[in-house]
């Protein structure tokens, strides 16, 4: 499965350089078809689950990916502005100043890249959205917020049959990329469960304190409202019971 990124010739792209704990996620590609990044807020999550995506539309050309988020405006407000960094696309959406991108659909939510690759960005809202073709890959991000996520991630799975799009070799992987929640929930029995989650998938966690591109000043907010359960969570990536939770401290979490 090993493929290089292609670059079109003279173009200088994808400067995302990851963090020490996000390349074990990154290599994982060679090695597992389910990868979770449970992670801590403002972690570097999302952004290493978009370069994956992009990394996978220039190794594979013509294949498809579908992005998932758990609502149309979590595609507005976390998606596309990730993809706008000057680490990725480099460009606001829709995308159509980067030399890689040939179009996007507004109406499909559909973004073709030079090399015939497609991407389809479409809202969890509903479970039944993740239905439809065969596809090559999938990225659920923030998959603790998708509602009914049980029966998100095994339609998911028997999409993961080949577009037969792909001009190469291609073996089809999923993987999710969020912060956590608690013991028992839908995420936890997918991706941790010794009785439930498949022998397929590979978890990869890693803290706030890792992302060394945050200021003092934001972890410091993030540490001072979330203690406990929370900080397990919101900081360290961890499954964890809430017991006693402000409302001040369940809005700053959503954020």
């Amino acid at each position: 499965m090993q493929q290089k990124v292609l670059m079109r010739q003279g173009v200088d792209f994808l400067r995302f350089c990851p963090h020490p704990a996000q390349l074990p996620f990154i290599a994982g590609r060679e090695c597992f078809t389910q990868r979770a990044c449970l992670c801590g807020t403002g972690s570097g999550k999302t952004k290493v689950g978009c370069y994956e995506d992009l990394a996978w539309a220039l190794s594979y050309p013509g294949s498809v990916g579908y992005i998932f988020e758990p609502s149309y405006p979590m595609i507005k407000r976390i998606l596309f502005p990730t993809l706008e960094s000057k680490d990725l696309l480099g460009c606001s959406f829709p995308f159509k100043q980067n030399p890689y991108v040939a179009e996007f659909n507004r109406g499909d939510m559909r973004l073709t890249f030079w090399n015939g690759s497609q991407w389809w960005f479409v809202s969890l809202d509903d479970p039944e959205r993740s239905e439809g073709p065969n596809v090559d890959y999938i990225h659920i991000d923030e998959a603790r917020l998708v509602r009914h996520l049980d029966t998100a991630w095994l339609t998911s799975i028997r999409r993961l049959r080949k577009s037969g799009r792909c001009t190469v070799p291609v073996k089809p992987s999923i993987w999710l990329t969020t912060t956590t929640d608690f013991p028992g929930s839908d995420l936890f029995n997918i991706t941790e469960n010794p009785q439930s989650a498949s022998p397929e998938m590979k978890v990869y966690r890693w803290s706030i304190f890792d992302n060394l591109t945050l200021s003092k000043e934001y972890v410091a907010e993030i540490l001072r409202t979330h203690t406990g359960g929370l900080a397990e969570r919101f900081v360290y990536g961890r499954f964890a019971n809430v017991n006693t939770e402000s409302k001040f401290q369940k809005r700053v979490s959503e954020d």
